[in-house]
């Protein structure tokens, strides 16, 4: 599945740090859930691997080990990154994790 920004999710800055973007979902079912996604990693050339810190959730139980969160952070990371290669971003900063 596609998501669209603006439409099911959102990127709002961090009020830590100037640098950083978290994102709020707009629609599904984590409606306006933020989480902060940190260092993406693709395995073996194949396989995406990624970890994300869950800043705020109007659902009281939910948390990072939540698979099914998982999945659908997964799949938002996906349209994000897809989204920015379409558009040419230049506003993204990858950084190189040495091994």
């Amino acid at each position: 599945m596609q998501y669209l920004e603006n439409n099911d999710y959102e990127f709002i800055p961090d009020d830590k740090n100037n640098d950083n973007w978290q994102v709020r979902f707009l629609s599904g079912d984590y409606l306006e859930t933020v989480i902060q996604y940190g260092t993406i990693r693709m395995e073996d050339g194949e396989q995406m691997t990624f970890d994300f810190n869950l800043i705020s959730s109007p659902i009281e139980d939910l948390n990072v080990d939540n698979t099914e969160f998982q999945k659908h952070a997964g799949d938002v990371l996906i349209s994000i990154i897809e989204d920015a290669i379409e558009n040419q971003a230049t506003d993204i900063r990858l950084n190189e994790v040495k091994s």
